[in-house]
């Protein structure tokens, strides 16, 4: 698929729900299709790697379509992964430094509403 097949894809599968429901989960975006998590995984299965594609994606400016730093950082193994990337590249990139600020809100909010409704796992305070 190329850059337009790819945006016409993400167009047909967008729906008004699923983008009136992104800032409950902190994402705030001018453009966004309204495409779900799973359809966007099973796009990038259908894709496979390709940089020039992906930064083609990135250019539009659509939501669904910029995700490759998150790729990146999803398949992270160690420290040692996320280091270099962060330090040699994602701290090049202007739109790099909002994400972790807004990640780390988003999980705390996560853990809070976890221990709340009193789930098993949910992390607590002063406990490994």
């Amino acid at each position: 698929m190329d850059k337009n097949e790819v945006m016409q894809w993400l167009e047909q599968r967008g729906t008004r729900r699923t983008v009136e429901g992104l800032p409950r989960y902190g994402i705030e975006a001018k453009h966004a299709f309204g495409v779900t998590m799973g359809a966007l995984l099973s796009l990038r299965k259908r894709l496979g790697k390709d940089h020039a594609l992906s930064l083609a994606l990135w250019e539009s400016g659509w939501y669904e379509a910029r995700r490759q730093m998150n790729v990146w950082a999803a398949s992270f193994e160690n420290w040692g992964d996320c280091d270099t990337v962060c330090f040699h590249l994602f701290d090049q990139t202007p739109f790099a430094w909002g994400a972790p600020v807004v990640g780390f809100d988003q999980a705390l909010r996560q853990a809070r509403r976890l221990r709340a409704d009193g789930m098993p796992g949910a992390p607590r305070q002063g406990r490994s």
